[in-house]
């Protein structure tokens, strides 16, 4: 991923936040197939040094854009999680928070459908083999990041072609 990364991106401020964006991705998609666990201190310091990226490097998304972003991903997962009591976790609201964050509100709808997508799949493909059950949790990060990924290398070509519908 690192490699895709500098070939994306070069040695830039960009190739800075994605490397730190993949980290923590792979950092929450361990620790959650390991433990259905996001510590809040990874989702935190990234957090912190997506702000720190943006505060001397990098100028998009905007700071309003940023703001915006965590905002959104915030309310989204709290909704999310009210609606069905509890059916995701903290975790995976800070992380979308973080996230909303570091690619503003367009791309996090785009991590945010390429993640509901992505586990609808691993399930509808898992579930015959009983490797998921019905009201059973499973760990989301992995989709999380899997969206992630894909927002990061396709999500500004990917908004475009929807958009282009509209």
């Amino acid at each position: 991923m690192f490699f895709l990364a500098y070939a994306r991106f070069g040695l830039t401020a960009e190739f800075a936040a994605a490397l730190l964006l993949i980290s923590y991705l792979f950092i929450i998609t361990i620790s959650d197939i390991t433990a259905m666990l996001i510590p809040d201190r990874v989702s935190l310091l990234f957090l912190l040094g997506a702000v720190l990226l943006k505060f001397f490097w990098l100028e998009e998304p905007a700071w309003t854009e940023s703001f915006i972003g965590a905002v959104a991903g915030f309310f989204l997962l709290s909704a999310i999680i009210m609606t069905t009591r509890g059916g995701m976790g903290g975790g995976d609201l800070k992380i979308f928070t973080a996230l909303g964050f570091f690619f503003g509100p367009c791309l996090l709808a785009v991590n945010f459908a390429a993640a509901v997508f992505t586990a609808s799949m691993v399930v509808f493909l898992l579930y015959p083999f009983g490797i998921f059950k019905i009201g059973k949790p499973f760990p989301f990060a992995p989709a999380i990041a899997a969206g992630g990924i894909f927002t990061l290398f396709a999500g500004e070509i990917c908004l475009k072609w929807y958009l282009s519908f509209l």
